[in-house]
């Protein structure tokens, strides 16, 4: 079966079907990229925005407070390409919202191998720890947190809820 000339690739089909992911249209999106995806496995740009096209379908799941299917496209996302880091964090702030600690806790960690410094990531993570009990590591995020972004608008309520811990 040979394919359509529409799906040959080409850096016309490319574009394309990035101007659709900009312009949010994720469905036509996704079946372009990954069409393109068969065709050029290897090929990173189009590897990257498929990725970011789940990233951001997944985004809109979220949005909409529907966590088990902005998981799904997160995990799509990663399975496509596992280097792209936003994908850890929501990730894990998805599961958290389930809430599945020990899955939340296992992204936010990983989005911290790729930016330890993240300070959304170590508030995330030491809420995480908060909910699920674990207050030594709570604090130990939410410290961080504060190091990082000591002047932030959450800067207040961290300092309070360490006071309390």
């Amino acid at each position: 079966m040979s394919k359509s000339k529409s799906t040959r690739f080409t850096p016309r089909t490319l574009s394309q079907a990035i101007k659709l992911l900009e312009e949010g249209k994720y469905q036509l999106a996704k079946s372009s990229l990954l069409r393109l995806l068969e065709e050029q496995p290897g090929n990173f740009v189009i590897r990257r925005n498929a990725a970011i096209c789940f990233f951001n379908a997944g985004n809109e799941h979220a949005r909409r407070r529907r966590w088990k299917e902005a998981i799904q496209s997160y995990e799509h996302a990663l399975s496509i390409d596992s280097n792209y880091p936003p994908i850890y964090y929501n990730l894990g702030l998805a599961y958290g919202y389930l809430p599945n600690y020990d899955l939340a806790k296992k992204w936010l960690k990983r989005a911290l191998e790729f930016e330890p410094d993240d300070a959304q990531a170590h508030l995330a993570l030491g809420f995480v720890h908060y909910d699920s009990g674990r207050k030594k590591k709570a604090r130990e995020h939410l410290q961080r947190y504060l190091e990082l972004e000591p002047d932030s608008d959450n800067a207040a309520p961290v300092r309070k809820i360490l006071s309390s811990l």
